[in-house]
């Protein structure tokens, strides 16, 4: 049996993650300085480490005081995208807001929008003065599976990920 240093499937753990400090480094500067502004993609060829870069900086906002956070993979879910994102920010949310002001949620779950979604998140995070990231891995699924749920049905694949791609 032959062993490898090389991590074959997932995120790598913490201790083969490595060459990565400038981009670590930057993403650390812009939560410093509150960038509220940044919007990141990271973009490279397959088994390049996008997703274990995602996680450090994933790892890296959710230590942050002034930063709501959901980290979701596209690719491995199975659930409707948008209940599955509405839960996950509630669950991010309730870190810092009131059951009653949680109830948004509820409201947003049953109207299933992404607009309204976002909108409430917005909402709240100027009410507590917060920054919320959505960790979105595998985004290019997420207009396929949108499809799939039956949102948009007079929209095709590319328009579907036009209109997230423009939120």
């Amino acid at each position: 049996m032959r062993v490898t240093a090389f991590v074959l499937k997932g995120p790598v753990p913490k201790e083969k993650f490595f060459d990565r400090e400038e981009e670590l480094n930057r993403f650390k500067r812009e939560l410093e300085v509150k960038n509220y502004t940044l919007l990141l993609a990271i973009i490279a060829p397959f088994k390049f480490g996008k997703t274990s870069l995602m996680m450090r900086f994933y790892e890296m906002a959710r230590e942050n005081p002034d930063v709501l956070c959901i980290y979701i993979n596209f690719l491995e879910l199975e659930a409707d995208p948008l209940e599955e994102m509405i839960k996950l920010v509630k669950q991010a949310c309730s870190k810092v807001a009131t059951k009653e002001e949680l109830k948004i949620f509820d409201e947003v779950l049953k109207k299933k929008r992404l607009g309204d979604l976002l909108r409430a998140v917005n909402e709240l995070c100027e009410k507590k003065n917060k920054w919320f990231i959505f960790f979105m891995d595998e985004f290019q699924e997420l207009a396929r599976k949108l499809k799939k749920f039956g949102y948009y049905p007079q929209l095709d694949f590319e328009d579907i990920y036009k209109f997230i791609r423009g939120i």
